[in-house]
This record gives C-alpha cells, sequence and structure tokens, in this order.
C-alpha cells in the first residue's frame, strides 16, 4: 500500500495527505496472474461485494473472472471462468433475484470473430448456465441483461459488422425467454458507422419500457449523443440526438466528437448525461462534460470543467440530498499515461463541491466502477471504487478502494483538554484535539458534548459551569463523521484544580445486546445485565437526543417502538454510574 499517494481538495481547502489508515477504508490490490482488473461492482444485501472483471495468464490467455469481497476488503471468492475461447469481461453485472448474469464476450482462438455470451452465476460466483446468445453471423459482444414482464430479457449490445470497405458498430438488441432463447432481435441500420447504446435502464412505472443512452454516428471529426425510449423488442419510441458543439461550440475549423458514458434518472424525472468530448481532427480528448436535463429532456445546465482530465467515468449516483457523485480517471495535466483515480461531488446545479484524488506517482492507476457502501442512498456509509493499478513493467493489480463519505480513508479519533478558569473555580475550559473530523468542511463532521449534569453542547471548543462543587461529573465527547463516530470520556470533580487528565477507565462486568441494527419494522429490543440501573441514549446524527429510556435493575429486557423515527442512521450510548459502556449504531429504514 506504500505505492499510493492520496491528495484530497476540499472547497478551496486542501487537506493534507492522510497517512492514518484504519481497517474500514482502505486502498487494496489483489494479484492472481500477470495482470488482473475489476470492471464492475454489485452491492449484496450482506453488504459484501460482488465483483467482475478479467484476469490475464501468460501467455495473453484473458479470462472473466468473479470475486467476492467483504466489507474489510477480504477476499471470500474468487472465480475464473476458463473456456477453450479467449474471453473477456465488458464489465456488467445484471442481478437476477440472489443470482448474477455476467457478459463477456468470447473469441474464438483459431478465429477473430466475437460473440456475446453470458454466464449466469450463484450469490458466490459458481456458474449455473453459460452460453453464447447470438442470432448475427458477425461479430457482437452485450452490456446489459434488462428483464421483462414475461420473465425473459432485453438483451443490450454491439454488433460489428465488417464487409469489404464497409465495416461499423450498430446498436443490438435481442428479446429473450426465461430460457435465454432468442425471440426477436433489432439492429439500428439506420444509423451510420459506430453508433451503440452504453447506457439502458427500465422506464419508472412504465413497464417493458426503457432509456437508453447512446453515441451516434461516431468517427473522426464528427459525432453526437442520443438519448432514447424503446420497447421490449428494441424498437425506437423516440429519440433526442445532442451535439455538444451546438452547446459547447468549438473554434469554427475544430470539429468536436462525443462519446455516450453514462446515464441516471434523476430524482426530479430528468436525466444526467455524462459525454466524452473530443476536439480536433487528431481526436485529442479533452475531459467530461455533464449534462441535466429536465423531465422534457431539455438542458437545464452544463458542466464543462473538463472533470475526469482526459481519461474516463465509471459510475455516477444521484444522493438523496439530490446531490451527484461521479468517479472514473484522469490524467495528469502535461503527461499521457499517468492517470489516477478520481471521486468528486457535485451540487443540484453541477458545481464541484469537492474532489479526491488517489493514485501513484510514476504508474497509471484507473477506476471502472463505482458503488455506494451498503446501498444507503444518503451516502453517509461510504464509497467504493474498482479498478485496476498498473505495475512496473506493464502488468496491472486489481484494485479496490473503500472510503468514508467524504471520500477519504480515516476515522474519527476523539481527543480533548480541560483547564479550570482562573476566577471562577467551577467553570472548566475545554480544548478539542480531536483528529479526522472537518467541521468545517463540505460533508464534514461535528460533535456533541455531554457534561453529565443533563447539559450538552455542539460548540468545538466549549466552556461550562457545574452546580455542585466537589461533585463528581463524567465528561463525554462524541465525534461524528458520515456514520463513523469516536468518544472520548473524563471525570471532573467540580472546583477542584485538574492537574492531568483522569480518563475513564476500567469499565465494570456487564452484558448489553441490542439488535436488529437495521430496524426495519419500528421495534427495537435491547438485553442487558447491568451492574446498576442505565440509560440508554439515541441521539440523531446531528446530535439531537432522540430516546432518553431508563433500564431499570427488576428488568433484563425492553422492546423500543422506534416507528416515528425518519429513516437514516442514529447513535447509541449505553450510561450508567455517571459513565458511557457502550456505543454504537442502529439505521432505521
Amino acid at each position: 500500500m506504500s505505492k499510493y499517494i492520496f491528495v484530497a481538495f476540499l472547497g478551496l481547502m486542501i487537506l493534507q495527505t492522510l497517512s492514518a489508515q484504519t481497517s474500514k477504508y482502505f486502498i487494496n490490490t489483489y494479484n492472481w496472474n500477470r495482470t488482473d482488473y475489476f470492471a464492475d461492482i454489485y452491492v449484496k444485501p450482506d453488504s459484501t461485494y460482488f465483483l467482475s472483471g478479467t484476469t490475464v495468464n501468460p501467455p495473453d490467455v484473458w479470462y472473466t473472472q468473479s470475486t467476492i469481497i467483504n466489507n474489510r476488503g477480504e477476499i471470500l471468492y474468487n472465480t475464473d471462468y476458463k473456456y477453450d475461447t479467449l474471453n473477456n469481461a465488458n464489465g456488467m453485472i445484471n442481478p437476477i433475484g440472489e443470482n448474477f448474469i455476467l457478459s463477456p464476450y468470447t473469441r474464438n482462438l483459431e478465429r477473430t470473430d466475437v460473440h456475446g455470451h453470458f454466464l449466469v452465476v450463484d450469490s458466490i460466483g459458481n456458474i449455473i448456465q453459460s452460453d453464447i446468445v447470438d442470432t448475427i453471423g458477425y461479430d457482437s459482444f452485450f452490456w446489459h441483461f434488462l428483464p421483462t414482464s414475461d420473465k425473459g430479457y432485453l438483451i443490450n449490445g454491439v454488433y460489428i459488422y465488417s464487409e469489404g470497405e464497409v465495416s461499423g458498430r450498430f446498436p443490438y438488441f435481442i428479446k429473450i425467454n426465461q430460457n435465454f432463447e432468442p425471440q426477436t432481435d433489432t439492429i439500428f441500420g439506420d444509423y451510420s458507422s459506430n453508433s451503440y447504446y452504453t447506457d439502458v435502464q427500465p422506464v419508472p412505472n412504465e413497464e417493458d419500457y426503457f432509456y437508453a443512452f447512446g453515441t451516434k454516428e461516431w468517427h473522426l471529426g464528427s459525432g453526437d449523443v442520443a438519448l432514447a425510449k424503446i420497447d421490449q423488442y428494441g424498437n425506437r419510441i423516440w429519440e433526442k440526438v445532442i451535439d455538444i458543439d451546438d452547446i459547447l461550440p468549438h473554434d469554427d475549423f475544430i470539429a468536436g466528437e462525443d462519446q455516450s458514458t453514462k446515464m441516471i434518472q434523476t430524482l426530479d424525472g430528468g436525466f444526467l448525461l455524462a459525454v466524452k468530448t473530443w476536439s480536433g481532427y487528431q481526436a485529442v480528448y479533452d475531459g467530461m462534460v455533464f449534462l441535466k436535463l429536465n423531465s422534457d429532456r431539455e438542458i437545464e445546465w452544463v458542466n464543462e470543467d473538463e472533470l475526469f482530465y482526459e481519461e474516463v467515468l465509471g459510475d455516477m449516483y444521484q444522493l438523496s440530498d439530490s446531490t451527484f457523485i461521479c468517479a472514473g480517471s484522469y490524467v495528469h495535466e502535461g503527461t499521457i499515461f499517468n492517470t489516477d483515480v478520481q471521486i468528486l461531488k457535485l451540487d443540484r446545479n453541477g458545481n464541484l463541491l469537492w474532489e479526491r484524488k488517489y493514485g501513484d506517482d510514476f504508474y497509471p492507476d484507473q477506476a471502472y466502477a463505482m458503488a455506494i457502501t451498503n446501498n444507503r442512498m444518503d451516502g453517509k456509509d461510504g464509497f467504493i471504487m474498482a479498478g485496476r493499478a498498473y505495475l512496473e513493467g506493464g502488468p496491472a493489480d486489481a484494485l479496490f478502494i473503500k472510503t468514508n463519505c467524504l471520500g477519504l480513508l480515516t476515522e474519527p479519533q476523539t481527543s480533548f483538554s480541560a483547564e479550570q478558569d482562573a476566577e471562577n473555580s467551577l467553570t472548566y475550559h475545554f480544548t478539542n484535539h480531536s483528529q479526522y473530523v472537518y467541521p468545517d468542511s463540505i460533508d464534514g463532521g461535528h460533535f456533541l458534548w455531554d457534561f453529565g449534569d443533563g447539559t450538552t453542547s455542539e460548540e468545538l471548543h466549549p466552556s461550562h459551569t457545574f452546580a455542585e462543587k466537589g461533585e463528581s461529573y463524567i465528561v463525554t465527547l462524541t465525534a461524528v463523521v458520515c456514520s463513523d463516530s469516536s468518544i472520548m470520556d473524563i471525570k471532573i470533580i467540580a472546583g477542584e484544580e485538574i492537574v492531568g487528565i483522569e480518563e475513564v477507565e476500567g469499565l465494570p462486568a456487564f452484558s448489553f445486546k441490542l439488535y436488529p441494527n437495521l430496524v426495519s419494522d419500528g421495534q427495537l429490543r435491547v438485553e442487558y445485565d447491568l451492574p446498576k440501573e442505565g440509560l440508554l441514549q439515541l441521539y440523531d446524527l446531528q446530535g439531537k437526543l432522540m430516546v432518553n429510556y431508563q433500564l431499570l435493575m427488576v428488568n433484563d429486557w425492553v422492546e423500543l417502538d422506534l416507528g416515528d423515527f425518519a429513516e437514516g442512521m442514529y447513535l447509541y450510548r449505553l450510561v450508567s454510574d455517571e459513565r458511557t459502556l457502550k456505543s454504537g449504531k442502529v439505521l432505521c429504514r
């Protein structure tokens, strides 16, 4: 891991490179053969990650592979899919119930033709079914398998035609039944060469209709992008063609070539489109242009800041607060091949909020896919990225990055000190020394002080006056960043001078169990065995006390009704004998 350098930009403030790293957030590389990489990620319900990709055995034999990684970055399963033909994953993981469809393409070892292939695998990657689904004699490969109401699928891919001097790529759809038998196919032959759909998604509330985003008639000197609506057989209902030259005119003597990358449907019923823009007769790649369309497919805003400069966009999502998170790669300005992984956040109007970059000074690092950890669309659990990290001499390792909601690799570390006021012996001034919290930053964390006498504060460096001289108080500071928290307690005897911080240690024997951690029916069960009566306190992530429930000695369990709680993450704290015995998180859904 020492080869990686992490650079973080937050608004106009530059954060120092963070060297402190815990097991929760990490940059990992994996190697099985000469070259390995990940191409797509799927977050499973058990919060493990299913990844597809490619592994290359000497001498340059390419195989599709799948890997399951847990939250700590440990490999649980890894499977190579070896056939008599070369095969390579296009990166699309299509979930079907508890199983997955992978869509590699296969190449005959004795010939050069390529055919769309599918693998149905179970939840740990074992093959259930495998075959070629092809209705044409020319080359083809697939990207998406989209379920239809008759339990079949609409396959989206590319048909590669070559006959004499005529060649090109065309959008290619196959309708198959539940047994993967072809029923119909559609080739968009009305397009000229080099046209294809890179993203196809279901239309909300309209069964068997899909939105498709693609590239139309791309070649050196020209090319547009197109948004279309299609039915379950691949027939176009409507199409909107967008020429980036009309929105961002190039020099009169330079033609622009535009290519589709990703599309998402936005919360307001519109679309966010990511377009690779090229300019010049030498096809110089400029960067990624983001177009926001409203529900009438009219352009609302454009971001032309050349994000992901001269490289690729892996994925993008809209979070529940309407901001956008995007990840991919970029090229260091002034270089050709030196790429780093990049993740960034845009506000709802397309303005850059922050960006993070991860990589090596000398060798390329690329992210081809990104997902939201645990699929919580508020993004509080953070993000994962996958791709490859090149090594000296040309081979590459599979790359997997897991960050918090700020794109950082750190967790909060709480620390504070206290000083008695010179004039009032009951007043104490607290200095916060916590690290990796960033309370003044976009998406940054916050603090919650509990002075042990029923009063709290959210100030950075508060002062507090206690009421009873000689009384003992437990002062607690909780630091919260994203869905992470860190707690520190110290004891203060009011009116006495503080010679050194007495941190609370030596917790008494107790047992405490709270479940389920994911509350879906509103009921939270608490089982406990405490030396004295205690309190169970629940806070929201802004530090507001939501529950302050007394745990009596005559009972050993209680069931709390959280049915009125809004969906999200909450922090709990178990307090007994003025001490915090345990803290953690509860998710309501």
